[in-house]
């Protein structure tokens, strides 16, 4: 928001100064729910945002509707995001997209709605990828629904399960070919547990930018593994993560 503002901290002061240092290398940049830091996480506005200010890809949340389909959402619940209240998965899609997710965060986004999955690939197609943050455990088939309907492929996409291999397996099923990102690194020795999770799919690893270690980015690259750090929200963050060798950096 800039500088201080005599009516407060909502209010946006001068610019800050222009940042010069760049990163050692070029990495990938991924808008973290989109532009989070301009417009209301996970929603059409924040996706657009975030290629607009220059992101090679977004990374999104993904969870059920009690009926199925699959929203952008980070929380289990709507309260942070919209006006309404209650767990995602107990709601459905026709309740849902009444919600207001934008005056939360400011005024100008007010009537702003919850995102099909659907709608999100249509606005990513043709602007760079994303990483799609996979809540759920059985997402695959509400995911594949979502690319038939938007007419776009999976080609672009990551999906993030965290540790979970029945949720690869899962998206394995029902999207041929689907590129996984796993979280954690896994314990040593490496080249056996690179080797095992390359079965099920798995093309490289998504990590808190704290845990990262150069030792474990060269070795992921030499069984061709990529690596993408999260979530970057400073110069310095991002220089270092870049100095250790990662593949993507995630930044709101």
């Amino acid at each position: 928001l800039g500088g201080p503002h005599a009516d407060g901290p909502s209010e946006a002061g001068a610019p800050g100064p222009i940042e010069t240092r760049r990163t050692p290398r070029r990495v990938m940049v991924f808008g973290h729910r989109g532009a989070s830091c301009c417009a209301p996480e996970n929603t059409l506005p924040s996706i657009a945002r975030a290629f607009d200010l220059g992101a090679d890809h977004v990374e999104i949340d993904i969870r059920l509707t009690s009926d199925g389909t699959a929203v952008l959402m980070h929380d289990d619940t709507v309260d942070r995001v919209t006006d309404g209240t209650g767990r995602s998965s107990q709601l459905s899609w026709r309740q849902l997209r009444r919600l207001d997710a934008g005056r939360w965060f400011d005024d100008d986004f007010s009537k702003t709605r919850l995102t099909l999955l659907r709608d999100a690939l249509k606005a990513i197609s043709g602007r760079g990828g994303a990483i799609l943050d996979v809540k759920p455990t059985l997402v695959g088939e509400a995911v594949a629904r979502a690319l038939r309907e938007s007419k776009t492929t999976p080609q672009s996409l990551w999906f993030y399960v965290g540790v979970s291999t029945e949720t690869a397996m899962d998206l394995r099923r029902w999207v041929p070919g689907a590129r996984i990102l796993m979280g954690g690194i896994p314990p040593p020795p490496w080249p056996e547990a690179f080797a095992r999770l390359k079965t099920q799919g798995v093309v490289g690893f998504e990590l808190e930018i704290e845990t990262v270690t150069k030792a474990f980015v060269d070795a992921a690259h030499e069984h061709a593994l990529i690596v993408v750090a999260y979530t970057a929200v400073s110069p310095e963050a991002m220089i270092t993560a870049a100095g250790l060798g990662v593949d993507g950096i995630e930044t709101d």
